[in-house]
C-alpha cells in the first residue's frame, strides 16, 4: 500500500502499519508524529540525518569542523556509539556492568565519554524491516551570523553580494530538499551536516529558559544523535510483521543534543520512552526488567571526565527504575535533562529534594551591589515566598517560573571582600536548605558595566581633567531592561570611608528620563541645577561611582513604584 506524498500535510504523519511500513517515503515524514515525541528535535532522512552503522560496538568517528569543550579539554571530533554513548577517546570493550571514572585507571584506559543510556542494546527487525535506527547531524550556523547575540534582532544581511536564486554545485535540482535559503541566501545543505540557524535558535532559546547564567549564550554549533527504537542486547527478533505495534513499544528512543559556541557547551538529553532497563548480559530477567542496570554499577546517565578526572551522575540511575527519566526532568519539559559540560559539569534546571547546592547566574559580583542574580536549585511553586541570605543581607526574591528566581542585591549594603555564604529559603526565612558560595571583589576588579570614556583626541575631554568642555558615559543598555522604550537616570555617588565607618550616598544627578540607548554625552559646564543635589558633597567626598538606572518618574508612569 503506497501513501502518496500529496496527501500527507507539513506536520502530519500517515498510519503507520505493518501493511505500509515498507513503502513509505520518509524523506515526507516527521519522525516524531507517529507517537507525539514533540519534546524531541527534528530527526530522521526528512533533516538530512545521516545513520550509524547496524552493526554492536561499530562507532562512528565524527569530524565537527569546530571546538567543543568539554570537562576542561577542547575536542574537535567524537566517537557515536550504538550502545547509547558518544566518546571522546576509545573506550575498551568489556562486559556490563561498567563503572566510571575506571578504578583501574591508568593501567586500564579511563574514557572521555557521556553515556545518554549506556548499555549493551541492539537494532530491532521486525520480519525483514529494521525499526531502530542511530541518527546524528552536525548544525553550524552561518558564518556570517556567528557573533550576533540577540535573536530577536538579528541584522539583515548587508553582504554586496547577490543573494543565490537557484542552486549551484553539488545541490541537485533532482531533490529539491537539499535547495535550502535562510533570508535570501542559500544554506549548505548534506547528509549529515546542515546549515541550521532556525534550529540553533530554539535551542538556544530552550538553554536560556532552562539554565542560570545562559541569558548571554548563543548555540553557533550543535551535535544532535538521536537513538530511535533500540532494543535490548539479547532481545529476540520478532519474525511475524503483524506484531510490528507491539514491538515498537517495547522499545527505548531518546536523544542528545550537544551545544557550543565554543567556549560555553551545554548538553541536553531528551528521553522519548525508556521501557527496558538492562540487558541479557547484565542479568535482566524478562524483557529487559531487573539485573544490574544495563550501563553502569552506579548509574545510566552521566559524564566521564577520562584519565580519572571524575564522573557525574544524573538522577535515577542504577537505581532500577531509570524509565523514570521519561516522567520528570530537570527542565520545565518532562524527560529533558540539561547542564552545563565545558569545564565542570554544572547540573541545570530544578530538583524536588528537600535540600541541596544552588547555581547562581555569576559567581562573582562588586562590593558595591546593583546587580541581579539568577538562581536555581529547588523547583519553584508559585506560593513559595522567596529569600536570599548573601552573607548578613537578606534579600526578598521573586520568582520568574519554576526553574528559576531573581534577587536584586542592593547598593551600599556589602562592605568585605572575599568568599561569602549565600543561602536561599522557600519559605519566608523560616530555613535556608540551599546554600553554594559566592565571591565579592573590590570595585576595582569589578567588571564595569558602566564606562567613563576618555577623548585621546582631546586631553581637555577627560574624566580626570579639572575642568572638562565634554564628556562621555556609556553602558550595556540590555542589563536595564527588555523594554527599549525605558528611560534611565544618571547619578553621581560619593562614598568615603575611616576606621569608625563609612558611607556611599547620591549626591546628585546627570541626568533624568535620558533614553536607554547605552551612551550620553554631556557639557558639565550647562548640567541643569539640582536642587535635590548635595552641594557641599565635594568638602566630604574624594571617590565615587557613576550609577545609571531605570527611571524613577518612567516606573512610575508605569505603576511599578
Amino acid at each position: 500500500v503506497a501513501v502518496s506524498p500529496e496527501l500527507i500535510g507539513v506536520n502530519q504523519s500517515p498510519r503507520i502499519t505493518h501493511q505500509n511500513l515498507r513503502e513509505l517515503d520518509w524523506t515526507t515524514i516527521d519522525r516524531r508524529s507517529e507517537e507525539g515525541w514533540w519534546h524531541l528535535y527534528p530527526f530522521g532522512e526528512r533533516y538530512f540525518d545521516d545513520e550509524l552503522s547496524h552493526r554492536p560496538w561499530m562507532e562512528k568517528q565524527i569530524d565537527l569542523d569546530f571546538f567543543l569543550p568539554y570537562y576542561g579539554f577542547r575536542f574537535n571530533y567524537t566517537f557515536i556509539f550504538q550502545e547509547g554513548f558518544v566518546a571522546f577517546s576509545h573506550p575498551w570493550y568489556v562486559q556490563p556492568p561498567y563503572s566510571f571514572p575506571n578504578p583501574h585507571w591508568p593501567s586500564k584506559p579511563d574514557p572521555s565519554l557521556i553515556a545518554v543510556f549506556m548499555a549493551e542494546q541492539q537494532m530491532q527487525h521486525v520480519g525483514d524491516s529494521r525499526i531502530s535506527n542511530v541518527w546524528f547531524r552536525v548544525i553550524e550556523r552561518p558564518t556570517n551570523l556567528i557573533g550576533y547575540n540577540n535573536l530577536q534582532v538579528d541584522p539583515e544581511e548587508t553582504s554586496r553580494e547577490p543573494s543565490l536564486q537557484q542552486p549551484l554545485g553539488v545541490y541537485s535540482y533532482d531533490d529539491p530538499r537539499f535547495y535550502r535559503t535562510y533570508r535570501g541566501r542559500q544554506l549548505r545543505t548534506q547528509q549529515g551536516r546542515v546549515e541550521d540557524p532556525e534550529m540553533l535558535d530554539s535551542i538556544t532559546r530552550d538553554v536560556r529558559h532552562s539554565m542560570v547564567g545562559a541569558r548571554g549564550w548563543k548555540a553557533d554549533y550543535a551535535l544532535l544523535i538521536t537513538w530511535e527504537r533500540m532494543s535490548y542486547g539479547g532481545a529476540p527478533k520478532i519474525t511475524d510483521m503483524s506484531k510490528y505495534e507491539q514491538a515498537k513499544r517495547w522499545q527505548n528512543t531518546y536523544q542528545m543534543v550537544l551545544a557550543t559556541d565554543e567556549i560555553r557547551t551545554y548538553c541536553m538529553l531528551n528521553y522519548a520512552n525508556i521501557n527496558w532497563t538492562s540487558s541479557s548480559q547484565s542479568g535482566a530477567l524478562t524483557r529487559g526488567r531487573g539485573g544490574m542496570q544495563s550501563a553502569l554499577v552506579r548509574t545510566v546517565v552521566g559524564f566521564n571526565g577520562g584519565n580519572g578526572t571524575g564522573f557525574y551522575p544524573l538522577p535515577f540511575s542504577s537505581e532500577g527504575n531509570s524509565y523514570k527519566l521519561v516522567q520528570f526532568g530537570s527542565t520545565q519539559v518532562a524527560g529533558r535533562w540539561l547542564a552545563r559540560v565545558d569545564e565542570q559539569i554544572q547540573y541545570g534546571g530544578c530538583t524536588n529534594s528537600s535540600r541541596g547546592a544552588i547555581e547562581l547566574s555569576q559567581q562573582y559580583g562588586n562590593m558595591l551591589g546593583g546587580f541581579a542574580l539568577n538562581v536555581t536549585g529547588p523547583c519553584l511553586r508559585p506560593n513559595d515566598v522567596l529569600r536570599m541570605q548573601l552573607d548578613e543581607l537578606t534579600i526578598d526574591c521573586e520568582r520568574i517560573d519554576m526553574v528559576m528566581a531573581r534577587c536584586v542585591v542592593p547598593t551600599n549594603a556589602i562592605f568585605k571582600i572575599g568568599f561569602v555564604d549565600v543561602k536561599l529559603s522557600v519559605d519566608a526565612g523560616k530555613s535556608y536548605p540551599w546554600w553554594t558560595k559566592f565571591y565579592i571583589v573590590q570595585p576595582g576588579l569589578g567588571r564595569r558595566r558602566v564606562n567613563l570614556i576618555n577623548d585621546p583626541r582631546e586631553p581637555m575631554n577627560d574624566w580626570s581633567f579639572y575642568d572638562p568642555q565634554n564628556l562621555t558615559i556609556s553602558w550595556e543598555w540590555e542589563n536595564i531592561t527588555a523594554n527599549t522604550n525605558t528611560a534611565v537616570d544618571i547619578t553621581l555617588w560619593g562614598y568615603w570611608e575611616d576606621t569608625e565607618g563609612h558611607s556611599l550616598k547620591q549626591i546628585g544627578y546627570i541626568a533624568k528620563r535620558h533614553p536607554n540607548n547605552g551612551i550620553l554625552s554631556f557639557s558639565p559646564r550647562n548640567l541643569e541645577v539640582d536642587l535635590e543635589g548635595d552641594a557641599d558633597a565635594w568638602r566630604f567626598f574624594q571617590g565615587g561611582v557613576v550609577q545609571v538606572r531605570a527611571s524613577e518618574a518612567w516606573l512610575e508612569d508605569r505603576g511599578d513604584r
